[in-house]
């Protein structure tokens, strides 16, 4: 860092001369593993120095940094009811297009948000307000099917679309997994009704 302060000391705002050997290929100091773009001008302001390595891929200057309780509110009260606009959305498709990440980007994109942003942690969190489909979602995380019926005893497996299928005992579909009863599509259909299911026939093969 001190090497790169004196560098820009040296030089500057003054572009770099003309006929200097090509910059040597840096990668992002923040360990992405992607490489470090060449500013195209100097700034003393950002560090930057024409026909150099930036230190940073753009973005990348703030990773792994934590911001404190005090930062985060201000920042999302000062993104409150911002829209991005349809040129910025188009922009930001374009920057992104063609970039995928790594196998050991991913891994270490999985691990730091292992554990986080689930449940009550995570900002979309609904609680009782949840819909139909998230409450559903939410059941399916947290309650292992066993692939029987809880009423006819049938096992049809836990394959969708034939296997068992949770049920709301008290149809006000609240969160709470004792509240949901595993069974059968068949079965499904007639507690739903209010209705007593009619026994299974055996199949006879001649």
């Amino acid at each position: 860092m001190e090497d790169h302060v004196a560098r820009l000391s040296a030089v500057g705002n003054q572009p770099a001369p003309a006929g200097d050997d090509p910059p040597t290929p840096q990668l992002c100091e923040c360990g992405c593993g992607r490489p470090a773009p060449i500013s195209p001008y100097s700034s003393r302001r950002h560090g930057y120095i024409k026909g150099q390595p930036t230190r940073f891929v753009r973005g990348h200057a703030t990773r792994g940094r934590q911001h404190s309780d005090v930062a985060r509110k201000k920042i999302s009260a000062s993104l409150r009811g911002r829209k991005v606009s349809e040129e910025t959305r188009k922009k930001i498709s374009a920057a992104k297009r063609g970039w995928n990440p790594t196998p050991d980007q991913r891994k270490r994109n999985s691990a730091a948000r292992l554990g986080k942003m689930v449940g009550r942690e995570h900002p979309a969190w609904k609680g009782e307000a949840v819909g139909y489909g998230g409450l559903h979602s939410w059941v399916a995380r947290h309650k292992t099917k066993t692939g029987v019926c809880e009423d006819c005893g049938s096992n049809v497996g836990t394959k969708r679309p034939s296997g068992t299928q949770w049920a709301n005992i008290s149809g006000e579909y609240r969160r709470d997994l004792g509240d949901f009863r595993e069974l059968c599509a068949r079965c499904h259909w007639h507690f739903d009704r209010g209705e007593t299911p009619r026994p299974r026939r055996s199949v006879r093969l001649s």
